[in-house]
Parts: C-alpha cells; structure tokens; sequence
C-alpha cells in the first residue's frame, strides 16, 4: 500500500535542495568550470532528482484514475 504522506514529505525534502543545487552548478559554470567532475555530479543529481519526481507525480496520479465497468 502507498503511502501519500511519506511521499508528501519525499518530494518536499528532494524539492527543497534542487534550488541549491542548481544555484552551485550556475556558479560552477560562470567560473568557467562547467565540464568540472563536480558539475558532472551536480548534473547527475539533477537528472535523477527529476526522474524520481515525475515517477512520483505519475504513480499518485495513475492510482487515483478511475475505470468504470461496463
């Protein structure tokens, strides 16, 4: 069984550090060290962040779809 509260909280956890990710690689480009490995990892980080988002999103809102029976 899912739990929407935990998964509430997940999101709004996950959520709050893709500002400051985003804000460390936005640094890390305007130096001129956007190919660094940090700027690799923080890009990692934010392709995965936003994976497991729009699984989430997509799993809440396909278990509250509804089919009537004929």
């Amino acid at each position: 069984m899912v739990n929407i509260q935990t998964e509430i909280r997940d999101d709004q956890f996950i959520t709050m550090y893709l500002p400051i990710f985003r804000e460390k690689l936005k640094r890390l480009e305007h130096r001129g060290q956007a190919h660094s490995a940090r700027a690799t990892e923080l890009r990692k980080a934010l392709a995965e962040i936003d994976l497991a988002m729009t699984k989430a999103r997509f799993e809440r809102e396909e278990s509250s779809i509804f089919f009537a029976a004929d």
